[in-house]
């Protein structure tokens, strides 16, 4: 078996990832800057090794953490697009300067030389052709974060083809499930807990956008332990479909049976309908690559709001 490392370790779909390695039988590595949330089996806990590291520290000491892995799922990052425009240094801090760390801790001698990264369907921006493949272009991210995903891809491109790294960036569509952090369901829910008798939309309700569960998202992820063998493959995770905010939050009232809420929209921004400053408002790829290499999302855009709705 092997020996992995896994950025933002104690995430939603991080720690997913960590479970799933350990269920393999492989050593991980977890580096996150909070503590691991979540329960392993006393099997799992002697192949688990997890460090509290802030990512935006030290190289050298992150250096030593990686030592001689196999290869490196690089998750960490700032995950909020809203958050992106009140604190305007965040994904810049977040996302790319903790990507050039890992990268120069991976260029020293006997350090892992694969990188498995979590880029966004964002970076796409409003895409002109729907669904959007991978060579679509010109990239126009319409947020800062889709513009430091972008440049994580472009940094990572570079030092693979300089230093001789090998990389796989999947570009991923929205991913939910149980316990998610955040999110269209992860909002909704909190609305709810604080006034149940309305949920508010902040978009017109129209845009759309496809679904991929946690659980398939890491099956996906796990093409990382053998491919790609040399230089950038750029891979979408999607869906087959889209779903639209509207059915999305009549889906919670029916599924949550909140019959004396009421759903009101708040409208949209200048972005066409979306929901905050920097929202893509009809997003949709193409996933025929990912497809030939043997994944396929399991649920659709619908069943996989469904499930998660259901197992709040």
């Amino acid at each position: 078996m092997n020996k992995y490392v896994v950025t933002g370790a104690s995430g939603f779909i991080g720690g997913k990832l960590v479970q799933h390695l350990l269920q393999l039988g492989h050593t991980v590595i977890g580096i996150d800057k909070s503590n691991f949330p979540y329960d392993l089996s006393t099997a799992q806990r002697k192949l688990f090794h997890f460090s509290k590291f802030d990512l935006t520290g030290d190289e050298a000491e992150l250096s030593k953490i990686i030592g001689t892995s196999d290869a490196i799922f690089h998750l960490s990052a700032n995950s909020s697009i809203k958050m992106g425009s009140v604190d305007r240094n965040l994904d810049l801090q977040q996302n790319v300067i903790v990507t050039k760390n890992i990268l120069e801790a991976m260029i020293v001698k006997n350090a892992p030389k694969r990188i498995i990264f979590t880029s966004s369907s964002a970076v796409y921006g409003q895409a002109r052709i729907l669904p959007t493949s991978e060579e679509y272009g010109p990239l126009q991210p319409m947020s800062l974060y889709a513009a430091s995903k972008l440049a994580c891809e472009a940094l990572i491109s570079a030092y693979c083809y300089m230093f001789g790294l090998t990389s796989l960036i999947l570009r991923l569509a929205n991913i939910t499930g149980n316990n998610d952090t955040h999110g269209i369901i992860y909002d909704f829910k909190k609305q709810i807990q604080t006034d149940s008798t309305k949920l508010i939309i902040l978009s017109d309700g129209k845009p759309r956008k496809s679904y991929v569960y946690v659980d398939d998202c890491v099956l996906a992820m796990a093409l990382g332990l053998s491919f790609p063998r040399k230089g950038v493959e750029i891979v979408n995770v999607g869906n087959i479909d889209q779903i639209d905010v509207m059915t999305i939050a009549r889906l919670f009232v029916e599924i949550q049976k909140l019959h004396s809420t009421s759903i009101d929209i708040a409208g949209g921004n200048p972005n066409d309908g979306g929901g905050w400053k920097g929202d893509v408002v009809n997003a949709f790829m193409n996933i025929d690559k990912i497809r030939t290499l043997g994944w396929s999302p399991s649920l659709n855009s619908t069943e996989t709001i469904k499930k998660t709705i259901s197992l709040l």
